[in-house]
């Protein structure tokens, strides 16, 4: 019985919608601004640095405090990683937005630092070197004042979401390959799942309403995280 309620009760931390509720506290619309995305980084460009640093370690709580409170508890590792995996689908299927979150990226990093640190490691050096290859021009322009280069104002990133993808698909695989326990690799293969399932599936009626060609649609979601380049 704890354990069932301690993986509910993930899931319905996974759904508070801070980002939105920072975000509001300065006048703006994740939705309807920037991306149109309710994560930590249409927070940082919208609302500035200092709410999307605050929004984005409550979203990468929202994976690792579980894996971490559980080893507390003594529930053991599988409950760990099964609260990780609740609190992602919280993120991303949120019972407070009617189901409607975020894309569960930064919740998913938490999960995996506490999982599997060498194989989150490993991630990292595609993840953040696509976020390299894309924010170094912005830093370097000098028609912008510090504050404003740290909003990153610029297009939708190609790299960043393509980094991700390299990152979340090698990662089940880095943990199998070192040997971590068989709870951490399925809950990362899990999260790794979860987190394609959303990119292509997040707003795709939308995308069936409007009639864009569904084959184009899919594949931009799952390269580029949306559904036009």
């Amino acid at each position: 019985m704890l354990k069932t309620l301690f993986i509910l009760g993930c899931y319905l931390y996974g759904s508070l919608p801070v980002t939105e509720v920072l975000a509001r506290r300065k006048g703006a619309d994740l939705r309807q601004e920037g991306t149109g995305k309710v994560g930590a980084g249409n927070l940082w460009q919208t609302s500035g640095a200092r709410y999307g640093l605050i929004g984005g370690l409550f979203d990468v709580g929202k994976g690792a405090l579980p894996v971490l409170l559980s080893d507390w508890l003594k529930l053991g590792k599988g409950v760990g990683a099964a609260g990780a995996m609740a609190g992602l689908v919280g993120q991303m299927w949120p019972v407070f937005r009617k189901f409607d979150g975020g894309r569960g990226n930064a919740t998913a990093i938490g999960a995996l630092a506490a999982l599997s640190p060498k194989a989150g490691v490993m991630a990292m050096i595609p993840m953040f070197g696509s976020g390299a290859i894309w924010a170094l021009p912005i830093m370097m322009r000098t028609d912008l004042t510090w504050r404003q280069r740290l909003k990153f104002p610029s297009r939708n990133s190609d790299e960043i979401p393509l980094g991700m993808l390299l990152g979340w698909l090698g990662i089940p695989l880095f943990a199998w390959l070192i040997r971590e326990p068989k709870p951490a690799v399925r809950g990362l293969l899990a999260a790794t799942i979860a987190i394609m399932v959303r990119r292509v599936t997040g707003g795709l009626s939308d995308d069936i309403s409007e009639g864009r060609d569904l084959k184009q649609v899919i594949r931009n979601r799952a390269l580029y995280d949306r559904s036009k380049r």
